[in-house]
């Protein structure tokens, strides 16, 4: 949630759960350094908005699709599922591939 107090943007800081930042923390408060893959620099003050931001928290579109399984009828009458690895393979000469087998 953002907030904000007398017109200064306030909350957490983004770049703590950020996939695309890299932390880096010594045993005193003020060792610490955040670099960021997509600035490819250190950010000049604690980030709480931002366009880019990956929440590492949150299971990633690209590992959704690696786990998903394909439901599948290619046998007559049967019904079953394939992992979405497996659909590919099987159809890799074809154009189309459904969006949950990427």
């Amino acid at each position: 949630m953002l907030k904000v107090i007398r017109g200064t943007r306030s909350g957490d800081r983004l770049c703590d759960t950020c996939r695309k930042a890299y932390l880096i923390r010594g045993p005193g408060e003020s060792q610490e350094a955040i670099e960021c893959s997509v600035l490819s620099r250190t950010p000049r003050w604690p980030v709480v908005e931002c366009s880019m931001y990956d929440d590492k928290r949150m299971v990633s579109l690209r590992e959704m699709r690696e786990t998903a399984w394909v439901l599948t009828g290619e046998v007559k009458g049967k019904v079953g599922f394939l992992r979405s690895s497996e659909w590919v393979k099987k159809h890799q000469d074809e154009d189309i591939v459904p969006e949950s087998a990427y």
